[in-house]
Formats: C-alpha cells, sequence, structure tokens
C-alpha cells in the first residue's frame, strides 16, 4: 500500500465521520481533496449518481402527511 493510498483511506474514514456529525464545510473540503487524489472532475450534465449517494448528500426527505 503506497502512502497516497493510505491518506486516501484515512480521508474517506475522516469524511465518514465529518458527515455524522453534519460538518458539510470541512465534508466538502475533505471530498474535493479525495475527489483531486482519484483524478475526479466535477459532475456534468447528464452524470447521475446512486439512490445510496443521493440519500447521503440529501438526507430523508420527508413526506408530508395528509
Amino acid at each position: 500500500m503506497t502512502d497516497v493510498t493510505t491518506a486516501t483511506s484515512l480521508m474517506k474514514m475522516a469524511l465518514a465521520l465529518l458527515d455524522r456529525t453534519d460538518e458539510q464545510s470541512a465534508a466538502c473540503h475533505l471530498q474535493a481533496a479525495i475527489d483531486a487524489i482519484e483524478k475526479r472532475g466535477p459532475m456534468l450534465p447528464g452524470d447521475t449518481i446512486s439512490e445510496a449517494d443521493e440519500l447521503r448528500y440529501l438526507g430523508p426527505i420527508p413526506i408530508a402527511a395528509n
């Protein structure tokens, strides 16, 4: 395992912790760092995300009771 692989793994663990504690600003910067290491660009029109990622990004969407 290279130093970059280890660092990326640690950042992903930290990102999960930040997501759980609602530290959105720090999580956003950490995600950008992970994306840079993995050489991923921003999403483009027409790109899609999985339902699991959508839930992680948006959280549960409440449904109004009648």
